[in-house]
């Protein structure tokens, strides 16, 4: 395979060299589609099957295979389910764009329709709604009524997703829609609750009345909802509460969460609550309480959706319920990051204490991007009082970091610089040499003046609902939906009352524990037991939901030991009933028996969390892209920062430096669209113009896909067009991590065998001390040191950028004989970095 692989590359370059790659490459791809129709027009469905799965492939890469087009849709009435799901995968990404081949299967997806498969079932109605044609508008009508009637709930759901396709094709049919919207509203599945929510938004979102009956049931079932389903109830029931009950911000208000006595009042108590003060409505705090164990949620996005509930819903006083949720998620992403702080620089102009307490959390870092660190100074200008600003002007270290400019300013090469350096430096450091300048610095510096006047740029964004894409432009973007102000009266809170059509039996034993209540003197020990069970239930109920956010192995033992616990008590209390229950008892033992050893079984694995480092060693060396000569003045060199891409977490950072060495203005500058050879790159944005002799420096993304094959583009101006690549070394396809030492020990266990590649090489002496073992491998990769309690052993742990696999290297000293190992997955990364330590470990050399 390796020597396939160099075989290939060899003729690669030598291709584009001779200048015969374009037509060569078109060549072999129009040769392997020819191999793939005839892979689909053979007899044999194992043929078949292949063929869908290499061509499913390419659409994943994000290849063109609409040529296939008329090979893929004969296949489409096989009795293969496998086959067919791939092929439903291929027309639903197709459809639209080869809508007269599409057209011809029609009646192939309406009898799909009927398939007993819900899969398929759900695959048919996905491709027919892609099918953008008018022409069969009627067809879509029919198909989504009788899939919002399916047994199945994912076919239900896929309804509800072709609800917005076809509303955004022919809006005429909006009334249709809106009773198929109304009738899946009504869906107790937590599978189909989110999608049809979501048709809600995009077809009726003025329709309020469709969710009155249904309110209490969404909000009930939101914590088993999937996450992106969470985020859009969420956003909906925001708005439906701000139609619906009144401003908890008044003065006078009063909160109760048990108060459930709005449902039982008599007309006459609700006439002589209408003079107190306000109460909140139950309804409200449903949502309140139903939203707030969300704010544990994984997603960030969940988290935000719920941030912005409690700030726009909640009262002040339980505002600050969500500011430790917020600042968890500031660990995230740099772009999650940029959200938040958004979010967090709204809400601290209005409620400062809120953040307050962790002030901390917003101190600038040396590895901030600078739109990180502006808003975190945004939100510490907000923050700062007369009680925290010398905490925060020494975080910020005035006098070093002043000292620090003043010192790197005396040797700039610009001589204005210089000057204003002298200049500040003999008014605000004197010295024995100091003239009398520094005799008037305080008049000069202390003149009464007026105070600036500080004014956040978040200050008017509050007219905006939190976490929308209108807040993050501070403009009205398409499709935003205003929150309307608080109802001065609230409205009649019946119309969210539902009658429950009950099995018999269940209104007596209502009934009986409705007397029960009433009956207190007679009954008080009874009501004590049932305020007990009571309790019991929410608590178990609660376990439930906290368990529901731990790892999966561990969530499956504590559900175990709850079962057990469970089972045990009624062990205990059928062990003094009849003779019946004492066989009971007996299949309860077993069962006990058979769960301590499931319990037994699983297995406590928890992943060590990777958590990625700052580099160690970043070279400043430059590597040429293009040359003056052959870019007719423009010249390009690039060189790895080592720092995590912003443009995307699979992406290696690059640096690129564009010089004009001519005597003309460069035009336009900027990278081929049509260039990339396979991997993704992040283009810079298009340079207008660049002045002679003036050079720019600007930051690219490229996504090497752990592999070391260079990426080939095109750098263009506006008259010329220069072919350029650019070759990673492997080490720079790393990115640090850190890890304890027991931490390293235990993956490295996992990464043996094939994983491991090792060699024995004998050392200089000048190599063998610690910094110098430490500096060599750190500079031929970018990996993270790890601390290591023995004293001739090093270690050091890395991740691949693309794929996240682990990388760990340790160097054992044996004077004067040294044994380098690497573990990992990428078999071909560890011998090629192995190479690399050997030479670098055995060479005098720095």
């Amino acid at each position: 395979r390796h020597g396939s692989f160099f075989f290939f590359f060899f003729s690669f370059s030598q291709l584009v060299n001779n200048g015969e790659f374009a037509v060569t490459l078109n060549h072999r791809f129009l040769c392997r589609n020819e191999d793939l129709k005839e892979m689909l027009e053979s007899n044999k469905e194992s043929l078949k099957l292949e063929a869908m799965k290499r061509i499913v492939g390419l659409i994943a890469k994000g290849k063109n295979a609409s040529e296939l087009f008329p090979a893929v849709v004969k296949n489409v009435a096989s009795k293969n389910i496998e086959l067919k799901k791939l092929v439903y995968v291929y027309l639903v990404r197709y459809a639209e764009e080869q809508q007269d081949l599409a057209l011809l299967s029609i009646s192939t997806f309406q009898r799909a329709l009927k398939d007993p498969n819900q899969l398929i079932r759900a695959s048919a109605l996905r491709v027919l709604s892609s099918i953008r044609v008018p022409i069969i508008v009627p067809i879509m009508m029919l198909a989504i009524k009788e899939a919002a009637t399916d047994l199945s709930p994912y076919v239900r759901k896929t309804a509800a997703h072709a609800i917005q396709k076809l509303y955004s094709l022919d809006p005429d049919q909006k009334e249709h829609l809106i009773e198929v919207i109304e009738k899946l509203l009504k869906d107790k599945s937590t599978l189909v609750a989110g999608s049809v929510v979501m048709a809600f938004e995009e077809v009726c979102p003025d329709r309020i009345d469709l969710i009155h009956k249904n309110y209490r049931k969404l909000c009930n079932l939101l914590v088993d909802v999937e996450e992106w389903g969470q985020v859009v109830i969420i956003h909906m029931l925001t708005r439906y509460a701000r139609t619906q009950f009144v401003s908890p911000w008044r003065e006078d208000a009063m909160f109760d969460e048990n108060n459930e006595k709005a449902f039982y009042d008599s007309e006459e108590e609700r006439k002589v609550e209408q003079t107190r003060p306000y109460i909140m409505d139950p309804d409200h705090r449903l949502l309140l309480r139903n939203t707030k164990p969300l704010l544990q949620s994984r997603n960030t996005a969940v988290v935000m959706a719920i941030s912005q509930l409690y700030w726009h819903l909640a009262p002040k006083h339980e505002l600050s319920i969500i500011t430790k949720s917020l600042v968890r998620l500031l660990r995230s992403h740099r772009e999650v990051q940029y959200i938040v702080l958004q979010n967090i620089a709204t809400m601290s102009i209005q409620r400062k204490g809120m953040f307050e307490p962790f002030m901390k959390s917003f101190y600038v870092r040396s590895t901030d991007a600078t739109h990180i660190k502006t808003l975190k100074l945004e939100i510490l200008t907000n923050l700062a009082n007369e009680a925290n600003i010398s905490t925060i002007l020494r975080e910020f270290q005035t006098k070093l970091l002043t000292q620090y400019i003043l010192n790197l300013g005396k040797y700039d090469q610009n001589y204005d610089i210089r000057d204003r350096t002298r200049f500040i430096r003999q008014l605000i450091v004197p010295n024995e040499k100091s003239g009398a300048l520094s005799k008037y610095a305080r008049r000069i510096l202390m003149a009464p003046k007026p105070a600036p006047v500080l004014q956040s740029a978040f200050k008017d964004r509050d007219r905006f609902q939190l976490g929308t894409l209108s807040h993050t432009l501070n403009s009205q973007a398409s499709g935003y939906l205003e929150l309307s102000d608080w109802p001065a009266v609230a409205p009649d809170q019946s119309v969210r009352n539902v009658e429950v059509v009950e099995p018999a039996g269940a209104p007596a034993l209502r009934k009986s524990k409705t007397a029960k209540s009433n009956e207190k003197f007679y009954s008080d020990s009874e009501e004590e037991e049932e305020e007990e069970e009571e309790g019991s239930s929410s608590e178990g109920s609660s376990s439930i939901l906290i368990i529901t956010y731990l790892p999966p192995q561990i969530m499956q033992k504590t559900l175990l030991l709850i079962i057990m616990t469970k089972y045990i008590l009624i062990h205990i209390v059928l062990s003094i009933s009849t003779q019946f229950f004492v066989n009971c008892m007996c299949s309860l033992l077993h069962l006990c028996v058979f769960l301590a050893c499931q319990f037994d079984a699983v297995s406590w694995h928890v992943h060590v969390s990777l958590q990625a480092s700052s580099p160690v060693f970043v070279p400043e060396t430059s590597h040429e892209l293009l040359h003056r000569m052959t870019g007719k003045g423009l010249s390009a060199q690039y060189r790895f920062t080592r720092q995590p891409c912003i443009y995307g977490n699979s992406m290696v950072s690059l640096q690129l430096t564009l010089s004009n060495s001519s005597d003309q203005a460069l035009e336009n500058i900027h990278i081929s669209e049509k260039s990339s050879t396979g991997q993704n790159i992040h283009r810079f944005n298009a340079i207008e113009r660049l002045e002679p002799q003036a050079s720019v420096t600007v930051s690219m993304g490229v996504d090497f896909n752990d592999s070391t094959q260079a990426a080939n583009f095109q750098l263009c101006t506006k008259e010329d067009e220069f072919s350029v690549s650019i070759q990673p070394a492997v080490g720079e396809l790393l990115l640090p991590i850190t890890m304890s030492e027991a931490d390293f020990t235990k993956e490295q266990g996992k990464l043996m065998g094939m994983n491991e590649s090792s060699a024995t090489i004998t050392m200089t002496p000048e190599n063998v001390s610690s910094q110098s073992v430490n500096r060599k491998v750190v500079s031929v990769a970018n990996i993270g040191v790890i601390p290591s309690s023995q004293e001739n052993i090093y270690r050091f742990a890395g991740k691949t950028v693309s794929s996240g696999s682990l990388v760990l290297v340790s160097v054992a000293l044996k004077d004067p004989d040294a044994v380098i190992t690497i573990n990992t997955e990428k078999t071909v990364i560890g011998s090629m970095l192995l190479r690399q330590f050997k030479t670098a470990l055995t060479n005098s050399g720095p």
